[in-house]
């Protein structure tokens, strides 16, 4: 028999290699020592034997040579270097004593993943090409049709091949390190404009990395939801998902044909800011116990999905259209709360939410009634106005605290050479209104007024705080008014006592129990009195080691993987977007945008990272 070698079993297919090892294993039970052909096994297994052991010998030897732990450092910075130079512009950790961002070290270790994520920049992706023929036959056409020159080093199909002959898998072409795949899809656009036969059943984007293939699935998923609404309101408006991830409304005119409708922004929408929202009730280490929010663009499905954690969603919505909708969170611990829907109103001049509170739950001397209020911007402020005074005269023979927020689109510093502004500011005064906003809320690169505010009519209360946070969640800056009720229930648990078993208090724990005698417990004969002198040792042992310490109970945190820097990244944000507002400066508007885009691209990966690690080490 033949005895089969390393090289030969290399190249042997599966079922030849089974059954080459099954005749040489029945060769074995019957050969006796001093056969030639066992012998020689025997040689081969000692000569590989010996290998092993050479090679587990030279592995000891570089892990004890200091060259190598050299290399292995300069590697180490080497990885450093890459990853500062990936997050160019990243905001820096200057007289910060928190400690650091806890993605930081996963982006240090994984230079691979960073390589990764700028490879997908250099990939194309094309759908409804059809799956007959080869690929890279198809891609050679392609690129002689539009004259483009560079050529793709990989083609290949994603996703696995359905039944379904009418569908095609997306095509990627991967290119080298220096293709630009936005250039290239220009280019196609160009020719198609003078080709349209031969290119028109096509559509080519470039690739996206992990970070906006996320951002294109919320975008698909928010886009769904909306044409869900659409669809049950009359289908007489759509959405679609672009390939930057932005979300287009279309109208269907009276003709029959979609109209790209331009002025119509996401970014005003309640799933578009609630990220940016709990990051800044994070940052500011506070839970509001009500939050009111104008223009949410919920609908009959999606009010459902939107809420903020430990807070209960009371709202309002449009039945025949898009857009508007105001809603009010009350924290969870506010629990003796009801909604006012005789006064809360909802046409197309005024959408109103109002909730009243009871007096015994936070003390006061008599209910609250908040409400949030929004108008519609191209509609008549005399109708609101007339609206608004009739909720007002039945609040007011209430006689109840009332605090009205959000967003009028009434500039008061209009008030003196506006009609429909001074009437509206006349309604407020004559129920015992007063704006606790006296600054610009919406600030553009040419304006500035004042059209989101927090109306009371508690003149009592002297000690009321109000003011502007100096934050960009959406195109207005937030507003906030405090008032001082004492709440029994909800401050009865403020402080607790706990012990710190920190290393410290463990080490002095350690020490004490170590010099404590213990002969008095050991040489009693009565049990109950051994027991009571020992059990008094041990308890002024733990006093000493970990004392009670009084906690005083504040903000929770929701976001766990929100570190110390990244708040501090965050108020750093702000302090640009406050230096812009005053400055008017596109230098100043500049460098705020950047930083912002980095921060949401750090604060993504944090996230990312805390709730699943693995993915970031072998992205």
């Amino acid at each position: 028999m033949d005895l089969l070698m390393l090289s030969e079993i290399n190249t042997m297919k599966k079922e030849d290699l089974k059954n080459a090892l099954l005749d040489l294993i029945d060769y074995v039970k019957k050969a006796n020592k001093n056969d030639s052909v066992m012998l020689q096994i025997l040689e081969e297994v000692k000569k590989g034997s010996n290998e092993r052991e050479e090679l587990k010998d030279e592995m000891t030897q570089l892990k004890s040579n200091n060259e190598v732990h050299v290399l292995l450092k300069e590697l180490a910075d080497v990885k450093s270097h890459l990853s500062a130079f990936h997050l160019h512009q990243q905001p820096t950790m200057e007289n910060d004593s928190s400690p650091p961002p806890s993605f930081a070290d996963a982006v240090k270790k994984s230079v691979h993943a960073a390589l990764k994520e700028d490879k997908a920049k250099c990939d194309v992706i094309i759908s409804k090409v059809e799956e007959k023929g080869k690929n890279e036959s198809f891609v050679a056409d392609l690129f002689s049709t539009i004259s483009y020159d560079t050529k793709p080093i990989g083609v290949m199909r994603l996703g696995r091949k359905k039944e379904d002959t009418h569908h095609h898998r997306l095509l990627k072409w991967s290119f080298s390190a220096n293709f630009e795949a936005r250039d290239f899809r220009s280019r196609f656009e160009e020719v198609r404009k003078d080709k349209p036969n031969d290119l028109s059943g096509f559509h080519v984007r470039p690739g996206r990395n992990q970070e906006d293939q996320a951002a294109f699935r919320k975008s698909a998923i928010v886009a769904n939801t909306f044409n869900k609404e659409a669809k049950h309101e009359g289908d007489m408006c759509s959405y679609s998902v672009r390939d930057s991830g932005s979300i287009w409304k279309f109208e269907k005119q009276a003709d029959g044909k979609w109209v790209h409708i331009s002025d119509w922004k996401l970014e005003k929408s309640f799933f578009a800011n609630s990220n940016e929202l709990m990051n800044m009730m994070t940052t500011i280490n506070y839970e509001f116990p009500i939050i009111c929010l104008s223009e949410t663009w919920l609908g009959a499905t999606s009010c459902h999905i939107a809420n903020i954690p430990y807070y209960n969603h009371e709202y309002s919505i449009r039945n025949a259209r898009i857009g508007g909708g105001v809603s009010i969170f009350i924290h969870s611990n506010i629990s003796n709360y009801s909604v006012r829907r005789d006064i809360s109103i909802l046409n197309s001049h005024i959408e109103s939410i109002f909730i009243e509170i009871d007096q015994s739950f936070i003390s006061a001397d008599r209910n609250i009634v908040v409400g949030c209020i929004y108008r519609p911007q191209k509609q008549s402020a005399i109708d609101f106005n007339e609206i608004l005074k009739s909720t007002l005269d039945r609040l007011s023979n209430e006689n109840k605290h009332v605090y009205l927020a959000g967003d009028y689109n009434i500039n008061l510093l209009t008030a003196n050479s506006h009609l429909s502004c001074s009437d509206f500011v006349d309604v407020l005064f004559a129920n015992s209104f007063l704006p606790t906003i006296n600054k610009p809320t919406k600030i553009t690169g040419s304006s500035a007024t004042i059209i989101d505010n927090i109306f009371i009519n508690n003149l009592t209360r002297a000690s009321t705080t109000s003011g502007i946070l100096a934050n960009s969640i959406s195109d207005h800056c937030p507003v906030f008014c405090f008032t001082p009720f004492h709440n029994n229930k909800s401050n009865q648990n403020n402080f607790i006592t706990k012990r710190l078993f920190t290393d410290r208090n463990k080490n002095k724990f350690h020490d004490l129990i170590s010099s404590t005698q213990s002969d008095q417990v050991l040489n009693e004969t009565n049990c109950r009195t051994a027991f009571t002198s020992f059990y008094t040792q041990f308890t002024t042992i733990i006093d000493k080691s970990f004392p009670l310490t009084k906690i005083k109970l504040g903000y929770k945190n929701r976001k766990p993987w929100l570190t110390g820097a990244m708040k501090n990244f965050i108020k750093m944000k702000n302090k640009l977007y406050c230096k812009y507002i005053k400055t008017k400066n596109p230098n100043d508007q500049k460098q705020y945008k950047s930083y912002k885009i980095t921060l949401r691209s750090i604060l993504y990966k944090a996230e990312r990272t805390h709730y699943d690690p693995p993915c970031v080490g072998q992205a």
